[in-house]
């Protein structure tokens, strides 16, 4: 029904209504992925929602890929580019579209590189909300690297493992968010419960045992937020 509607196609008022809509953009195209092959859809369904997905990423693409992108701001290469690429990526291998899944891998290893030595992504580490923004990188950056897995990609393993020294960096961040608040030198803005925070962290504790996110998601038990599209 919201494909045939063409929902999320429209004009988005403001930055917030562009948030709301790549956030269901992506937990959509992982919600499709989990039905994929179940036959719950005729072909000719499918065939509908893949094309209003993919149109739906093209748009998220093309807004953000005429934003600001600068040496301190670039939102392609933040947590909000990546939220589309994770939709491409997942959308991509659904409608068998390599172009959009090659392109959300190219996201990852972009983002990797601006993996600073602290662990931290250059682009999101400003002001109060640098903590949140790194966890949603982190989140992003897991999910693409478990769908690459999935087709025989291992980006885990990208640039030397730098995914793993964010993650890290990330869970000690839960913990005491001391570490952004000395490095941008401001107080860290976070909501509670625990919960979307350690989240996506499932799949990765999975593969990658960590005492500290073990003991996170133990905190949060078994009802993870649906930020990240369901449970892992």
């Amino acid at each position: 029904a919201a494909a045939r509607a063409q929902a999320l196609t429209g004009e988005m008022a403001n930055n917030d209504a562009w948030t709301a809509q790549r956030t269901a953009l992506r937990m959509l195209s992982i919600a499709l992925l989990k039905v994929r092959g179940s036959n719950v859809a005729t072909p000719q369904d499918d065939a509908l929602i893949h094309q209003w997905l993919v149109a739906v990423v093209n748009k998220d693409r093309k807004y953000y890929e005429h934003t600001k992108c600068g040496k301190n701001v670039c939102d392609m290469k933040d947590h909000r580019g990546l939220s589309v690429a994770v939709a491409a990526t997942a959308v991509g291998i659904a409608a068998n579209n390599s172009g959009l899944y090659e392109w959300g891998l190219k996201q990852y290893r972009d983002v990797i590189h601006n993996i600073n030595s602290s662990g931290m992504s250059d682009y999101d580490t400003h002001g109060t909300y640098a903590m949140k923004s790194n966890i949603e990188t982190a989140g992003h950056l897991v999910m693409i690297a478990e769908l690459a897995l999935a087709n025989d990609e291992n980006l885990y393993e990208y640039r030397n493992g730098t995914i793993h020294l964010l993650v890290r960096t990330v869970a000690r961040g839960i913990v005491s968010p001391d570490t952004y608040r000395k490095a941008v030198r401001e107080d860290q803005t976070m909501t509670l419960p625990l919960s979307w925070q350690i989240g996506w962290a499932t799949a990765y504790n999975r593969r990658f045992p960590t005492p500290i996110i073990d003991s996170l998601l133990t905190q949060v038990g078994p009802n993870t937020d649906e930020t990240w599209g369901g449970q892992l």
